[in-house]
């Protein structure tokens, strides 16, 4: 649970042993793409960094958010501490039960993997004109398939 740093305001989502990540979701029905939503958010700082985009769609046999916080729940049972972080971080994520969409199902379609280098394409502050104070931007698939790795790649860097 102190992995997961989203809630905690960090820039990037997920944080392991120097290593970031930036989870994003779309709809498979979208072109491929990461929408940013801060100078700051890929901007590695000296981690590695990576962002994370899973690709989703409508499906009866998929889960919910609702459905899948309430799997986290059960799993946590016997460790009170992580349950404890884990319900403060969901609160501070504002998750609403009843909110409709928090309980529409929807399947995993692709899991791609992105490893944030220096020739990534994108805006950091180091990278952008004086004066520049806040950007919200979309790099398209198509830039950044170059970039793609492994989950196992993943997994071995976070393990470094």
């Amino acid at each position: 649970m102190q992995g997961w740093r989203g809630p905690d305001g960090d820039q990037r989502d997920i944080g392991f042993n120097n290593t970031r990540i930036e989870v994003k979701t779309q709809l498979s029905t979208k072109s491929i793409g990461l929408k940013i939503s801060s100078l700051d958010q890929l901007d590695d700082r000296g981690d590695h960094l990576n962002a994370v985009l899973y690709r989703i769609s409508p499906s009866e046999a998929g889960i919910s958010v609702a459905g899948l916080i309430e799997k986290v729940r059960v799993h946590l049972t016997f460790a009170r501490l992580a349950q404890s972080e884990f319900e403060r971080k969901v609160m501070l994520a504002a998750f609403d039960s009843d909110n409709e969409c928090c309980n529409e199902n929807f399947g995993l379609d692709e899991r791609i993997i992105y490893d944030i280098t220096d020739s990534f394409p994108r805006l950091i502050p180091s990278n952008v004109p004086t004066g520049i104070k806040s950007a919200e931007y979309e790099i398209t698939g198509t830039a950044i398939a170059d970039f793609q790795i492994s989950w196992k790649h993943l997994m071995e860097k976070i393990n470094e």
